[in-house]
């Protein structure tokens, strides 16, 4: 069997032009977490709101909307930002760092590394801006998202546990 050949991936900031990839992209993502968990809303319901929402906090926060694209088409995105939070119990590296507030890679471009590229083109741009810490939320039940962030180099740092109470 021929070795299969890794597209040529490129990297951008996301531009006006790629509004309707980057709200494909986000239906995607809010689709497939709504068959690993049933507090998540269809998301047409709110999508283009939360896309405006997501890049002026990249806008606003010193944060970043990357667009990868594999041989010349959109393959995914990742947006994250500067968290600031006031808590009293941590330390200062711990209360101000990168968040990754959204990354998908389309169905037909995963297994590449290209979640990996975005990663760590995010992390080079939080350290760049002095950040020690990078942070990602996912679902416990989301078994490939956490295997592609722990290749990224991102471990465990706090659990939230549930239990349904109806």
């Amino acid at each position: 069997m021929p070795e299969k050949t890794m597209p040529a991936v490129t990297l951008r900031s996301a531009i006006a032009t790629d509004h309707d990839d980057l709200r494909a992209a986000l239906v995607g993502l809010q689709e497939y977490e709504r068959l690993l968990h049933d507090t998540r809303l269809p998301a047409e319901t709110f999508v283009d709101r939360y896309l405006r929402w997501m890049l002026e906090q990249a806008n606003e926060q010193d944060g970043l909307c990357l667009i990868a694209e594999a041989d010349g088409a959109f393959a995914g995105f990742v947006c994250g930002w500067i968290e600031r939070i006031d808590w009293m119990v941590e330390t200062p590296d711990s209360t101000v760092y990168g968040y990754i507030s959204d990354i998908f890679v389309l169905p037909d471009w995963r297994g590449q590394r290209i979640a990996t590229r975005l990663l760590d083109t995010a992390a080079r741009h939080m350290r760049e801006r002095g950040m020690a810490r990078l942070r990602i939320g996912v679902l416990s039940d989301n078994d490939s998202a956490v295997a592609a962030y722990r290749h990224a180099g991102f471990r465990p740092y706090e659990m939230t546990m549930e239990k349904l109470l109806r």
